[in-house]
């Protein structure tokens, strides 16, 4: 699976603001008026999958919860007995979910 940062090539600590500049500046890139490569439209699609995720911060948030390697921060334990009888919370994964988009040019 392709990370969707990778995507609009921006850090995962990218704010809002920045998602939405590489966003904008790569969709004039790749948009299929101004480039007719098939892989462009390909690229084009991506991207607007990728900026449909991260730009919401709700499911930008969910997206971020089920990368892998990301694990959820536990909040530290207000006493010594409740430290003891937890075990280590695990790394929140969940399933990827796949887009397809059908493009139909006229």
């Amino acid at each position: 699976m392709v990370d969707l940062y990778t995507v609009l090539g921006v850090a995962a600590t990218a704010d809002a603001r920045d998602i939405r500049r590489a966003y904008l500046r790569l969709v004039q890139q790749y948009h299929p008026d101004r480039d007719a490569r098939p892989e462009s439209t390909e690229r084009f699609l991506q991207l607007q999958a990728a900026y449909e995720e991260l730009g919401d911060p709700e499911k930008r948030q969910r997206y971020d919860a089920r990368r892998p390697g990301f694990s959820v921060p536990t909040s530290p334990q207000r006493s010594s007995e409740a430290s003891r009888n937890t075990a280590p919370r695990p790394a929140v994964h969940g399933p990827w979910v796949s887009v397809s988009v059908k493009v139909r040019i006229h």
